[in-house]
């Protein structure tokens, strides 16, 4: 998915609470803002 729109708009701070949202709810989440040089990935992987 990707999400566009004019900047201060604030895409970021709804993308930042859909993260968090999927992560309680245990969906595998990776989340890349690469003008701010930030990513984070957390998966659900227990063991493999």
């Amino acid at each position: 998915m990707v999400v566009f729109g004019p900047e201060g708009c604030d895409k970021t701070s709804w993308l930042r609470q859909a993260t968090e949202i999927l992560k309680e709810r245990e969906f595998g989440v990776i989340y890349f803002n690469p003008m701010r040089r930030e990513f984070l990935a957390e998966i659900g992987i227990k063991s493999l």
